[in-house]
């Protein structure tokens, strides 16, 4: 970890002006002697108007705070300048200090700040400097009073985080801190790492995380119990489950127990996020009649349901069905207008996802089988 110490903003304008008066009261030297007076010249060209030394990190192009993750920096915002207008800053159009952030491996980031007398406002950037007009993409996340986390980055990346302040904000109203003293514009950022493992890598505790559609799971390996992050069998679009659908008047059950393990690699528009999931490929009966609907039903109304095109796109979403805790099973139907007959004459078959409730944490409430039924109706 690389940690930067914070350089108290009094300290930095007093070094400012001993510089400065060095070169006043020259000792004796020439009045017309070039170096003294250019680092002078310096010091007032790269200070404010009132003679002040800028904050470290005040130039994006140019910063002085740079950092390798994990780390904790603290630093403070008193004579930072506001950035250029429709900068891309998540709303801090007061103060603003830029950060280069190095990310050698790949894994899980978590930004945070705390400000001594406010609460900052994060950005989290791609590398570059860009003033006007605003690039939406860059911006990869912006936090306020919570904390933030990019999920599955690296390896070898550079990310520019931006620190600020709203312009009307009342700390900038609080006087700055003697020399040595905590400054309320102070802050500390602290960036948290987890590593993520990929297929097939060593797992275990406290070694990070397997990659979305892998779960630690335990295999023999000449004779030794080995842990590895592997891809269980029906869990995502790569590998899924291959159900066959009857005809019309009959159904296809699957049934899931507790102890199956399964990753969470798709998120859906009414279900899905952090949620552990079975993927099934279903394989739909020919000659179906153009009013045929496709009914699912997931006995556990924890259950959410999501239903995509062959091709696993988010953007062939066919039809979703979120949990729900008042009902008794949670139901999914979609066709019956011609889309259905239509795929099973292409010989498409569509992807199921069963979104899975999360562990039970009461013991008093052990987990129990999921059925889920998968059945073609028409009139």
């Amino acid at each position: 970890m690389r940690l930067l110490p914070r350089y108290s903003s009094t300290a930095i304008a007093a070094a400012a002006f001993a510089v400065t008066l060095a070169a006043a009261c020259g000792g004796g030297e020439d009045e017309t002697a070039g170096p003294a007076e250019t680092e002078t010249e310096t010091e007032t060209e790269t200070g404010t108007e009132t003679n002040e030394a800028t904050a470290l990190g005040d130039d994006c192009e140019d910063t002085s705070l740079v950092v390798s993750a994990p780390t904790k920096l603290a630093a403070t915002l008193r004579n930072a300048t506001p950035p250029p207008a429709d900068s891309s800053t998540c709303g801090a159009d007061g103060p603003v200090v830029f950060v280069r952030v190095t990310i050698e491996d790949r894994v899980d980031a978590t930004f945070s700040a705390r400000g001594r007398a406010y609460t900052p406002k994060l950005s989290v950037l791609l590398p570059g400097c860009v003033a006007s007009p605003t690039d939406p993409e860059r911006v990869l996340a912006c936090a306020d009073a919570l904390p933030t986390t990019l999920t599955d980055i690296g390896p070898n990346l550079e990310l520019l985080v931006a620190l600020g302040i709203a312009a009307d904000d009342p700390a900038l109203e609080l006087p700055a801190a003697e020399a040595e003293q905590a400054d309320p514009l102070d802050f500390e950022l602290d960036i948290e790492l987890r590593a993520v493992l990929g297929e097939d890598q060593a797992c275990g505790s406290g070694q990070g995380r397997c990659e979305a559609g892998t779960v630690c799971l335990s295999a023999d390996e000449d004779g030794a119990e080995v842990w590895r992050c592997r891809r269980p069998p029906a869990d995502s679009c790569v590998a899924p489950g291959q159900l066959a659908v009857p005809e019309p008047g009959a159904a296809a059950l699957v049934e899931i127990s507790p102890d199956e393990a399964h990753s969470d690699a798709h998120e859906h528009p009414c279900t899905g996020w952090r949620r552990p999931e079975r993927v099934e490929q279903l394989e739909l009966p020919p000659g179906l009649p153009a009013n045929a609907t496709l009914v699912v039903r997931a006995d556990d109304p924890r259950v959410g349901l999501a239903l995509r095109g062959p091709s696993c796109l988010p953007e062939q979403a066919l039809a979703c069905a979120p949990a729900s805790a008042s009902e008794s099973e949670t139901t999914l139907a979609w066709g019956g207008a011609g889309e259905l007959s239509a795929l099973a004459e292409a010989n498409d078959a569509p992807l199921l996802f069963i979104e899975l409730p999360q562990p039970a944490d009461d013991e008093a409430d052990p987990p129990t089988p999921i059925t889920v039924s998968v059945e073609i109706v028409s009139d």
